[in-house]
């Protein structure tokens, strides 16, 4: 069996060698961080070929450790859009809601505190149990299944027993342990005199800002 002969470099030029490594590493670098941005960032584009639409990692596109999510406006690309030209963004300062619940307000009696004029409010707090003062948006329940937002007035006539005025005011107000609402009730007219107004349900919800 004839001997076969060994393979030699010898006739290849190093700098070629070398110049072909280096072109495989760069092409192999390529490839990692494609597959890497793959694996990290989800980009959209909209029926104009215009990417609106980035889920994920974008180095300098994001504040806050260049992880978000973004929608651009029509026309404008999601990957170099300015703040004005964007629709959202998870850098944009947005409220979270962090506790809600209902207070339960009790009835107010009102007393006389001057001429034809009779008046009665109340507080009821309860703690939010969070480690900072939250702000708050709340709804008075006017009927059933029907809310208001407060802080929340209203003005009526009553015609019985001989006329008079109603008047009643809700607001809500938080610090840095309790959600307080008040209720003030006054009434006007020696017709109406004192008198017990029923209680009503307010619903709430605790806010806070969810960036910088």
């Amino acid at each position: 069996m004839a001997k076969l002969q060994d393979i030699s470099t010898g006739a290849i030029n190093k700098d070629d060698i070398a110049r072909q490594i280096e072109a495989m590493q760069k092409q192999l670098n390529e490839w990692g961080r494609l597959i890497s941005n793959e694996d990290r960032t989800k980009i959209i584009t909209d029926d104009s070929g215009t990417e609106r639409f980035l889920q994920g990692y974008q180095e300098g596109g994001f504040s806050n450790g260049n992880v978000g999510i973004k929608l651009s406006q029509e026309g404008s690309s999601v990957l170099d859009a300015t703040g004005d030209e964007l629709i959202f963004s998870t850098d944009f300062n947005l409220f979270k809601i962090v506790g809600s619940g209902t207070i339960i307000m009790p009835s107010v009696t009102t007393v006389a505190d001057g001429t034809n004029t009779y008046s009665g409010g109340i507080t009821s707090s309860v703690a939010h149990g969070l480690d900072f003062t939250p702000l708050v948006i709340a709804f008075l329940e006017v009927s059933s299944s029907q809310y208001s937002l407060m802080p929340y007035s209203e003005t009526v006539s009553a015609n019985s027993p001989s006329g008079g005025i109603i008047s009643q005011f809700y607001r809500a107000t938080t610090s840095s342990t309790n959600i307080s609402i008040f209720r003030y009730v006054i009434t006007y007219s020696s017709g109406l005199g004192a008198g017990t107004y029923s209680g009503a349900n307010v619903k709430y919800f605790l806010l806070r800002e969810t960036a910088s």
